[in-house]
């Protein structure tokens, strides 16, 4: 019985491990954005497969890490969604579509809950308009307290 306890857990430690590098490797399988970097991107109209209508990066971020993330485009109305890659919590952490008051740019401010690989999802809020955008991401300064 010892045996078995011992080998279930080997499992469990070796299945967990596999995912975490899988989920790493397929956050790296992504166009990578760092603070400082602005991106320019283009959707292509009429075009029916997801790729051509929204934009995935990866990003790091550490724990308490304050992140500001705009996209402007004079095409269409832009829409940003920050999501966790893995952990807890997952799915959406913030998303936006007129973060700047000006009508149809995002801007999302973001501190990280934790040190993670997070995604930035980049898209049109339709989700069918095509045209160009420009991505920036910038470290905020931390909270004053």
């Amino acid at each position: 019985m010892r045996r078995f306890e011992l080998n279930a857990v080997a499992i469990g430690v070796a299945t967990a491990i596999t995912l975490a590098m899988t989920t790493f490797a397929a956050a790296q399988a992504w166009p990578i954005i760092v603070p400082g970097q602005r991106i320019h991107g283009r959707f292509i109209d009429g075009r029916p497969d997801l790729g051509d209508r929204m934009h995935k990066y990866g990003f790091s971020a550490r724990a308490g890490q304050r992140l500001e993330f705009t996209m402007r485009s004079e095409d269409f109305d832009a829409y940003l969604e920050v999501v966790v890659v893995s952990g807890i919590p997952n799915g959406a952490l913030a998303a936006d579509n007129d973060g700047l008051g000006e009508g149809t740019d995002a801007r999302i401010r973001f501190t990280a809950p934790h040190t993670a690989q997070y995604f930035l999802f980049a898209r049109s809020r339709s989700g069918s308009t095509g045209g160009n955008y420009v991505v920036t991401m910038n470290e905020r300064a931390p909270a004053s307290d």
